[in-house]
């Protein structure tokens, strides 16, 4: 199994596929020798899981030829735990609640984060204190459990905002993942496979990360929705059919 350390390298390479050594010496404050040590475990991982290993190449990038998605599935059957940071922990909490369809009790969250219900308690205050500056309010009852109160649009807004800003975080594609195995993982593979069909239909190519990034930000849309089988795939082509007409 991999280390913190190790995994921390390879969540910066499969978010930027164009980073290079002097990138990751920075974001990671390691050294060169550090690098490869860890590149070497990380290698030895891929592997043994029956993926390609990452190569060196040009400008001392990367070269990166798995299947994103894929690596991540076999890190989570290992139970790969990441430690949240308190901004990465309250992003969670919201988009959980964003997409919920039952009702949320604190066991949800530390089940989910694996911290204790006192870490908790003072992530669910300073939420409340984050969400007065865009007019919601993070409320309980007996009833419906942990939800949030608003205009519909600015909760919707609030939600795009961290799934955006998240995406540009290295850690995103763990974090959407731990979000996406209570609700939705079903639907993101689902999601997977008919962007993948509609934008080579249309000629469009993206990049594995770029491809990423629509089919988490379509998933969530339609996990907030819940959408029914019924309409899944007529909303959803629509949904591409907007991101088609945009590029």
């Amino acid at each position: 199994m991999l280390q913190q350390r190790s995994l921390n390298i390879l969540e910066l390479i499969m978010g930027n596929h164009n980073i290079t050594m002097k990138d990751l010496e920075v974001k990671t404050l390691l050294t060169r020798r550090q690098i490869n040590y860890d590149l070497t475990r990380i290698n030895d991982w891929l592997l043994q899981n029956k993926f390609k290993e990452i190569k060196k190449q040009g400008k001392e990038g990367f070269l990166f030829q798995n299947d994103t998605n894929e690596v991540l599935k076999a890190l989570l059957k290992e139970n790969v735990k990441y430690i949240l940071n308190e901004d990465e922990r309250l992003m969670a909490i919201y988009l959980y609640l964003y997409v919920s369809r039952e009702e949320i009790s604190l066991f949800h969250f530390t089940e989910m984060l694996d911290v204790s219900r006192g870490t908790i308690n003072d992530d669910l205050k300073k939420l409340a204190n984050q969400l007065e500056d865009y007019s919601l309010k993070l409320s309980y009852s007996r009833l419906r459990g942990y939800h949030i109160e608003g205009e519909e649009s600015t909760i919707k807004y609030v939600a795009l905002l961290l799934i955006t800003k998240l995406i540009d975080d290295n850690r995103s594609h763990y974090i959407f993942h731990l979000i996406m195995e209570e609700q939705g993982l079903s639907l993101f593979n689902k999601l997977t496979s008919v962007c993948k069909t509609c934008f080579y239909k249309a000629n469009i190519h993206f990049s594995d990360n770029d491809l990423l990034k629509v089919t988490y930000i379509a998933t969530f849309i339609l996990m907030e929705a819940g959408e029914s089988k019924k309409t899944f795939y007529k909303k959803t082509t629509l949904f591409l059919k907007a991101i088609t007409n945009m590029l």
